[in-house]
């Protein structure tokens, strides 16, 4: 579950940088 959040977040940071 924590892994599952950790993922949304560096893919929430990845999709701002694009």
């Amino acid at each position: 579950m924590a892994k599952e959040n950790l993922t949304a977040i560096l893919y929430g940071i990845n999709d701002i940088r694009l």
